[in-house]
């Protein structure tokens, strides 16, 4: 699996560090740390996080194929 980050993801990423930022600059990079960590070890546990019990299964699992074909 490759994890591509796409421009709308990057933009929202941006907005959502400068309004982390805004607070506290190294609350805002140790995010950004973490979120990498997480997105970077997709490939090697694809099936780490459960589905959620409490969301339509079909829906949510269409909105991440999106967002997965889109990142």
């Amino acid at each position: 699996m490759q994890i591509n980050r796409s421009p709308r993801y990057k933009n929202n990423l941006l907005q959502i560090l400068e309004y982390i930022a805004q607070d506290k600059v190294s609350a805002s990079e140790n995010f950004l740390c973490e979120l990498d960590k997480l997105i970077n070890n997709l490939p090697n546990f694809p099936f780490k996080f459960r589905k959620s019990k409490y969301f339509n299964k079909v829906s949510l699992e269409n909105e991440l194929e999106i967002i997965a074909l889109s990142i």
